[in-house]
């Protein structure tokens, strides 16, 4: 232990404690010498005399001093010193005790004498052992709730969470009233030229009865020299044709065209334009179908199969998929409807443009057999809002299966860390990792209820932005704290909290 330290100036008098249990009494001191006189009191009021106890046997007298001359009687002066005590004679036997006597009136106080000087600081004496902890005080008032801080900047979005469980399949909503057809686009540029296709084979002239490409004499039928169409007529006198089945006198009537006589029709036939779906208009009269390399186009009217009125695209092999493709003037593709072949019975919306072929536009929107959506661009990497990072609004899905606006976008994403210590020790700076603690407490938690994952989702350091609200500005110096972006504050103590206990803020917002 060290010495102990002059005593400091007289602090404020405190409340007076109870008066604690009379302590068993201690073994007599030694006698202390005695002090010098101080100034004479004012004489109190004399008590009653109480009667008087049984005399004591004498005691042995004490030697007598010499007497001094005696003087003149003068004023009453100071009250001198007190002089040397002479022997004490032996102890007689103890007399009874006398009736105590009433007690006189309280003398005033005397005056508070100078305070010394203060000592030089002594050596800290050893910790004592500590002691046990007191009773629990009664619970204080709640101070009043502080004023809201500013609303922080609109942070990052953060990642998107692991798909969840398949829920339910939902009642299928109501069909909505068709929307208004939009504008037209503005026509895209003209695509580049294809190459020329390769020449096709040569045909076979009618006259060229041997199919041997060569004009033979023999082919000359009518023998005028030329090889052309009317060596093609036979002669009626000795083809197998009878007379009565064809009678090239009769008129015929070709597309509208009267001609004389069968040579007429056939080559008013061959000037007649061959009319089909790509330059004339027409009516189907029954259900058509047009096959290509196992798919079919359907022109479908049974009732019994579509009550909608549908055209049908119809695969014959479940194994592939199938869908209508748009094309842009350039000959790629800008935009798909696919139902995928192995998959499901479901659709798949591709919209990223301007690809060579089908499988390279993005899938956009997936519905599959059961009516659930997937946008499969927004599970990749997080998504961040366009603009200015300022959405109000986010979406839910009723029990019916509609969707409705929430206005829960921007307060799900603000969040407090958990409390944590902060040293405020010693007045100097430190730097704590406000992530790193939050980390530790999230991804390992205490206990857990039942069922629960043994971890919270976390965020990454970097998807949140990081805030201080407040600070005790009698303990922290606020004008210099700084935060990284991947949660690291540094902060400066200019004092300690006189009572062991202080305040700070911190809020996590997710980008």
């Amino acid at each position: 232990m060290g010495a102990t330290g002059a005593t400091g100036a007289q602090g404020p008098q405190g409340n007076t404690g109870a008066t604690g249990a009379t302590g068993a009494q201690g073994p007599q001191g030694n006698t202390g010498a005695t002090g010098a006189q101080g100034p004479q009191g004012n004489t109190g009021a004399t008590g009653a005399t109480g009667a008087t106890g049984a005399q004591g046997p004498q005691g042995n007298t004490g030697a007598t001093g010499a007497t001094g001359a005696t003087g003149a009687t003068g004023a009453q002066g100071p009250q001198g010193n007190t002089g040397a005590t002479g022997a004490t004679g032996a102890q007689g036997p103890q007399g009874n005790t006398g009736a105590t006597g009433a007690t006189g009136a309280q003398g005033p106080q005397g005056n508070t004498g100078a305070t010394g000087a203060q000592g030089p600081q002594g050596n800290t004496g050893a910790t004592g052992a500590t002691g046990a902890t007191g009773a629990q005080g009664p619970q204080g008032d709640t101070g009043a709730t502080g004023a809201t801080g500013a609303q922080g900047p609109q942070g990052n979005t953060g990642a998107t969470g692991a798909t969840g469980a398949q829920g339910p399949q939902g009642i299928t909503g109501a069909r909505g009233p068709r929307g208004l057809t939009g504008p037209a686009g503005p026509s895209g540029p003209a695509g580049a030229n294809g190459a020329n296709g390769s020449n096709g084979t040569n045909g076979i002239n009618c006259w060229d009865t041997n199919a041997n490409g060569v004009n033979d004499i023999a082919e000359d039928t009518n023998g005028d020299g030329n090889y052309d169409t009317l060596d093609c007529q036979g002669d009626p006198a000795s083809d197998d044709q009878e007379s009565d089945e064809v009678d090239l006198s009769t008129d015929l009537t070709i597309g509208g065209t009267l001609t004389e006589n069968v040579q007429e029709a056939l080559v008013a036939l061959n000037n007649k334009p061959f009319e089909n779906i790509y330059t004339t208009d027409g009516s189907l009269t029954g259900n058509r179908r047009m096959d290509m390399a196992g798919f079919n186009l359907q022109f479908d009217t049974d009732t019994n199969a579509d009550t909608n009125g549908t055209i049908n695209l119809r695969r014959t092999n479940n194994g592939n998929s199938i869908g209508i493709a748009f094309r842009n003037s350039g000959n790629n593709y800008d935009a798909a409807i696919t139902m995928p072949g192995n998959v499901s019975n479901g659709l798949e919306f591709r919209t990223l443009n301007n690809q060579p072929n089908i499988q390279n536009v993005g899938i956009a929107m997936e519905l599959d057999d059961i009516g659930q959506m997937a946008l499969p661009e927004y599970g990749e990497t997080p998504v961040k809002f366009e603009g200015t990072n300022s959405a109000v609004k986010a979406l839910g899905v009723e029990a019916d299966g509609k969707v409705v606006e929430l206005n829960t976008a921007k307060s799900s994403r603000i969040f407090y860390p958990p409390s944590i210590e902060v040293d405020v020790s010693a007045n100097t700076t430190y730097t704590i990792d406000l992530y790193a603690q939050y980390i530790a407490q999230y991804a390992t938690p205490t206990v857990g209820s039942a069922g629960a994952p043994p971890a919270i989702p976390t965020y990454g350091a970097t998807e949140l932005y990081y805030y201080v609200t407040y600070a005790d500005p009698t303990v922290f110096n606020t004008g210099s704290m700084v935060i990284t972006n991947d949660g690291k504050l540094t902060y400066t103590v200019v004092n300690q909290p006189s009572d062991y206990n202080t305040l700070i803020n911190v809020v996590f917002v997710v980008k």
